[in-house]
């Protein structure tokens, strides 16, 4: 779910899922990374302007895996249909290790060679 979605958000008698649905609320698969993936590649998903965030996962079929599964999940959600899972996906999904989590902020760290502190972090 997408924070800047939630500021301008009107309270409504409406369930998150309606809220969705009605495009009031936005919500996006994750991306998905691998260890391996290289900065270009993140800074290049990042720039396309589909998230900021990422989830780094064990290897390319876990990423691409955990991808597919989203992606269902999503379309299925956003259709009405039944958007929970069956035990095999939540099974396989469970056997795809996810080792982190990766955001803008990091890579832009990474390329400054410093941490960037803001009112949120600890002195």
């Amino acid at each position: 779910m997408l924070m800047k979605s939630l500021v301008g958000y009107t309270v409504r008698n409406e369930t998150i899922k309606e809220a969705i649905i009605n495009k009031r609320i936005s919500v996006r698969v994750p991306l998905f990374f691998t260890e391996q993936t290289n900065m270009t590649e993140v800074c290049r998903a990042f720039k396309d302007g589909h998230s900021h965030m990422g989830l780094v996962c064990e290897s390319a079929d876990a990423a691409r895996n955990n991808r597919n599964f989203s992606d269902l999940v999503m379309s299925n959600f956003i259709s009405g249909k039944d958007y929970s899972a069956s035990d095999e996906m939540l099974d396989q999904l469970n056997e795809q290790n996810v080792h982190g989590v990766i955001t803008l902020e990091n890579v832009i760290e990474r390329i400054l060679q410093m941490d960037i502190k803001d009112e949120k972090d600890a002195d």
